[in-house]
C-alpha cells in the first residue's frame, strides 16, 4: 500500500524527468553493494519492529550508505502516547 501510495504521489507513469524507483525488500539483507549510496534515509518506520531486528537494519542501511545514515528511532509509547492515556485515565476523550 506504501508503494502505490508513494506511486500516486510522482505519478503512475515515470517520466524522464522525474527519476523515481521503489524497491521492496528485507530490511536485514539488503540486495545493495555496500557504500552505494551517499545517504539513507529512515522515517517513522524503526519503532515498528523489535530491537533486535532494528539494529540489525541499521547496521545494514550503514553498509550500503557512503557517509549519512538519517534514521528516525521514535519509540511507540512516546509524549504523544503517555498524554492519550492520561486523558483516557481521566474520563477524558483525548485533545
Amino acid at each position: 500500500e506504501m508503494m502505490q501510495a508513494a506511486w500516486s504521489k510522482v505519478g503512475s507513469v515515470p517520466s524522464s524527468e522525474v527519476r523515481f524507483t521503489l524497491v521492496q525488500c528485507d530490511g536485514e539483507h539488503l540486495p545493495f553493494k555496500d557504500r552505494s549510496f551517499d545517504a539513507v534515509f529512515s522515517l517513522r518506520f524503526m519503532f515498528h519492529v523489535p530491537r533486535e531486528v532494528r539494529i540489525r537494519i541499521l547496521q545494514e542501511m550503514a553498509r550500503v550508505s557512503r557517509r549519512w545514515l538519517l534514521a528516525d528511532v521514535r519509540h511507540c509509547y512516546n509524549r504523544r502516547w503517555c498524554l492519550r492515556r492520561l486523558w483516557h485515565g481521566l474520563g477524558q476523550s483525548a485533545p
